[in-house]
Formats: C-alpha cells, sequence, structure tokens
C-alpha cells in the first residue's frame, strides 16, 4: 500500500573522497530495507509513505573502498489529514439526525468535524462556526417543503481532511406529526393523539 507523504533527510558527509550514498528505508515493523542510491548529492526525499506508520532511516557512504557502515537508524512518522467519514442520516419532526463513521486519522488524532449544509441549490455553508466534537449532530426547526444536503469531514493536526459521501434529506410538506397516547383498559386500548 502507498501513501502520499513524504520524507525528507538530510546527513553531514564524512571526510574522505565520497563517490555516493546509500540510503535505506523500512517501516519499523519490517525486516527488509528499501535502498535509494544517492550521488554526491546529501539530502534525499523519500516519496509515497503511509500516514502514521513509523519508519526508519539510515545512510551509508560510498568511497572508492566501497560501501562504509551505515548510520544508526532514525525514525520518523509521517502524518496526513484525516480520511472521509461515511455519513448517514435518521429523519425526524422536521428536523435530521446526521451520524458519520470516525475515518483513519492517518497518524494525528481527530480534534474535531466540520459539518456542512446547503439548502435547496444554494452553497454549502457550515453548519457551526466552530468544530464538532464529536460524530453525531441534531439540526432542528428546517423548513418544510425544502431539501437539505449535508457533507463531514474530519480534522486533525494536519488540517481538514476529505468530505464524506454526500447526504439529501427532503422535509415533509404534511402536517406537525401528532403526539400519540394510548392507555391500556380490560380488553381495549384507547388512543388518543393532538393534532
Amino acid at each position: 500500500v502507498s501513501g502520499d507523504l513524504k520524507v525528507d533527510l538530510t546527513w553531514v558527509a564524512p571526510k574522505g573522497n565520497i563517490l555516493s550514498y546509500s540510503v535505506e528505508y523500512r517501516i519499523s515493523s519490517e525486516t527488509i530495507w528499501n535502498r535509494v542510491e544517492v550521488s554526491g548529492d546529501t539530502k534525499l526525499t523519500i516519496p509515497d509513505l503511509i500516514g502514521g506508520a513509523t519508519y526508519n532511516f539510515r545512510v551509508a557512504a560510498e568511497s572508492e573502498s566501497g560501501l562504509g557502515q551505515f548510520t544508526t537508524a532514525i525514525s520518523a512518522t509521517p502524518i496526513s489529514p484525516p480520511g472521509a467519514p461515511v455519513l448517514s442520516f435518521t429523519m425526524g419532526n422536521r428536523s435530521v439526525s446526521l451520524s458519520w463513521s470516525v475515518p483513519v486519522e492517518n497518524g494525528s488524532k481527530i480534534t474535531g468535524y466540520r459539518v456542512f449544509t446547503r439548502e435547496g441549490n444554494g452553497v454549502f455553508v457550515p453548519l457551526q462556526a466552530e468544530p464538532i466534537l464529536t460524530n453525531k449532530i441534531l439540526v432542528t426547526s428546517l423548513k418544510a417543503g425544502e431539501t437539505y444536503h449535508y457533507q463531514v469531514l474530519a480534522i486533525n493536526a494536519v488540517g481538514d481532511g476529505n468530505l464524506s459521501n454526500l447526504v439529501s434529506t427532503n422535509i415533509s410538506t404534511t402536517s406537525e406529526i401528532p403526539v400519540l397516547t394510548a392507555v391500556g383498559g380490560n380488553k381495549t386500548v384507547t388512543l388518543s393523539w393532538e393534532a
């Protein structure tokens, strides 16, 4: 599995006539090293790393005498914005309850969520100014006959993650849902409601 992150490595050249360097890296839980040859330069960018995975890096210099000893390995854990949540909803009486899955953190703890809403064909706007700290929210006082669209994203120390799937809700134009009361009697049930 490849990622979208990179690590920039730099090192100090040892004394002598150095021809090139061998840089090795691996995920710390693995045993096989990946090797990259660098001619003369004392820096290298390793691309396509996985966010949240800890990597080990080491360098050896090559001279006319051959490849020298590798340095002691150093570790780095690249981080990236969180993955996309999966958004779902439950309709209520002129309300909608939104909930979403907690996405992959990618090496940095999720600190909140931003929910975006759009009424009809309007523009998406944040539902709240401040991030939401849980993975659910109840949206109330919706207009009858309107269609509302929602998306959510997670936030970590790197920034905003990818947007979730889009969900759309239609608010019924029928009257309010009545409150139903049931009273049990002798082999009967009496139902009453408020219109």
